[in-house]
């Protein structure tokens, strides 16, 4: 027997405070700067380092909410402060601009519709579920898109090489140090606006890399993509409020 946990369209009837861990704000990024799709034009003479760094991102945010679900894969590369270079993370995203979301991390999977997450951890045969609150809700993909430069100052903007192809580069700060991203770079491909590439560091100076490929467009039809489908035996735990 199995049984399908649907990333349904309502808030659930418990409450949580507080994000679940930094894994997932990586993701997240990936699709923050992903979701641009269509072409959008930056004159590289608009300032002198290449481009107006406030433009581009009101033009990035303008674009998602214009296109149709999405789908990438993404590459992430972490240095810990502490550790050193760590093992990296292959995955894959399905993103649709009406709040739906699915990030297969590695052999964990997350997914999302507005403020209910759902978490799968298979090495502990074990998903769980939370309804996030507006502080939580900020670091995922169907609320930050929208508050991208409401939590971020844009720094700069320059045109830039990546894999010698000229790509536009914006640097972004957080506008709070307790943000758990500090430093924010994102290059962006001019002709179609694609993110290629995006680096941050967080608040203990981790460093991640992360890189995007096998960009196309979602049929937006594919329920599959933001539900799971889970035998019987997989433990369903449900996330108190916090008083």
């Amino acid at each position: 027997m199995r049984r399908r946990l649907q990333s349904n369209r309502t808030a659930g009837e418990q409450r949580c405070h507080g994000f679940f861990c930094l894994l997932l704000s990586s993701v997240v990024l990936a699709m923050v700067y992903f979701a641009a799709w269509r072409p959008v034009c930056v004159r590289a003479d608009e300032a002198p380092g290449g481009c107006l760094a406030d433009e581009t991102l009101t033009r990035l945010e303008k674009s998602y909410r214009e296109q149709g679900p999405i789908t990438f894969s993404y590459h992430k590369q972490t240095t810990s402060s502490v550790f050193g270079e760590q093992e990296p993370l292959e995955g894959r995203v399905w993103l649709d601009p009406a709040g739906r979301f699915r990030v297969e991390a590695g052999a964990e999977i997350f997914v999302g519709r507005g403020d209910t997450l759902w978490h799968y951890v298979p090495v502990y045969n074990q998903v769980t579920i939370r309804v996030l609150d507006s502080t939580a809700r900020a670091g995922l993909p169907t609320d930050f898109l929208w508050a991208l430069r409401r939590d971020y100052l844009p720094v700069d903007c320059a045109v830039d090489s990546l894999a010698n192809e000229a790509v536009l580069r914006v640097r972004t700060v957080a506008r709070t140090q307790t943000a758990a991203i500090q430093r924010l770079t994102v290059w962006i491909e001019p002709e179609l606006f694609l993110v290629l590439r995006a680096d941050y560091v967080d608040y203990n100076d981790d460093r991640v890399q992360l890189s995007f490929s096998h960009v196309k467009k979602d049929t937006g039809d594919n329920d599959e993509a933001y539900s799971l489908d889970l035998a019987d035996s997989v433990e369903v735990i449900f996330m108190p409020s916090k008083k």
